[in-house]
């Protein structure tokens, strides 16, 4: 079964990033159990209701079944509006060194991005296009590939579109 939940926005201070980001709403979905594909469509619809659009999502996902999720919602959300961003992390935010950290700051950023309007996986300081990338290590931070080219990367707080 499909379980959501929201990050409120009180909550992004509480997790260490910057006073900078409260400025603007932004949801938080968890996938918590993995999707089947009657739950894609329903997971899929969250992103046309108007309160979506004009917050823009960032979906926290399990990195094994990512690039199948962001591929499925890229040919389902076509020319989406907004970004709608995948990201997760090799290690969870709870181990020290993890990459979670990172990914959710760099997300942050690329949710509030005006040259995004596709649906996007940022890990790693990257950025890769939904249909365009596949998970290459299951131990590396630097985990995700793209099939053709990097769609951006994220660089001192600000999205580089390559």
């Amino acid at each position: 079964m499909l379980r959501l939940g929201i990050l409120r926005q009180e909550n992004f201070l509480e997790s260490g990033m910057p006073a900078s980001f409260s400025c603007k709403v932004i949801k938080i979905f968890w996938a918590i159990d993995g999707l089947v594909m009657n739950n894609y469509v329903i997971f899929g619809e969250l992103f046309t209701t108007p309160r979506c659009i004009s917050n823009p999502p960032i979906c926290l996902f399990p990195t094994d079944t990512m690039a199948y999720t962001s591929a499925m919602l890229s040919v389902m959300l076509k020319n989406p509006p907004i970004p709608i961003i995948l990201t997760g992390s090799q290690l969870p935010y709870s181990e020290e060194n993890n990459d979670a950290k990172r990914n959710f700051g760099d997300s942050i950023i690329a949710a509030l991005s005006d040259d995004l309007k596709t649906v996007c996986l940022v890990l790693g300081g990257k950025i890769f296009h939904g249909m365009d990338c596949y998970k290459a290590s299951s131990k590396a931070f630097d985990a995700f590939s793209a099939y053709d080219k990097v769609l951006g990367e994220i660089k001192n707080g600000r999205v580089i579109i390559k």
